[in-house]
């Protein structure tokens, strides 16, 4: 956080493209933002830890994808394949959860928060009380019941 608003780190997708390219490994990102919010997005935002958002930032990101769609976000986003990270490459990838918040933001709620290239990021980070969701990680009925509840204020 700087004071109020949450940071969001970010770095160009052209200069991540030609580094994983550079390396032959996998950069799904952009493809899945673009076919999500029919945006083509010029920035990746799953940069730095911890991940921050506004309530009305999951909101507005999932309207955004909604009305791109005419569908809910749950038949939007799934997979049908469980997801392994040791074959993370290999995964049908059907969304990215920072990469839509952090485009939404940018577009709709840049005053909102604090805006920082990942290239200088200070190492001097102060943590804060937080609530993690990780969209495929300790997740469970309870999980959903409670984010159901802070989405829907």
């Amino acid at each position: 956080m700087d004071g109020d608003r949450p940071v969001i780190h970010w770095e160009y997708c052209a200069e991540l493209l030609a580094h994983y390219a550079s390396i032959n490994a996998v950069f799904p990102w952009p493809t899945l933002v673009k076919r999500l919010t029919k945006i083509e997005p010029e920035k990746e935002y799953m940069q730095i830890q911890p991940m921050i958002y506004r309530a009305d930032t999951f909101r507005g990101t999932r309207r955004l994808i909604t009305q791109a769609h005419g569908w809910p976000l749950e038949q939007i986003a799934f997979s049908g394949v469980p997801f392994d990270p040791i074959k993370f490459e290999q995964h049908p990838h059907s969304f990215t959860d920072h990469n839509c918040l952090g485009l939404y933001a940018d577009l709709y709620q840049h005053d909102l928060y604090e805006w920082r290239q990942s290239k200088w990021e200070p190492s001097n980070t102060r943590q804060r009380k937080l609530t993690w969701f990780h969209s495929w990680t300790q997740w469970n009925d309870q999980t959903q019941i409670e984010l159901d509840k802070l989405l829907a204020k």
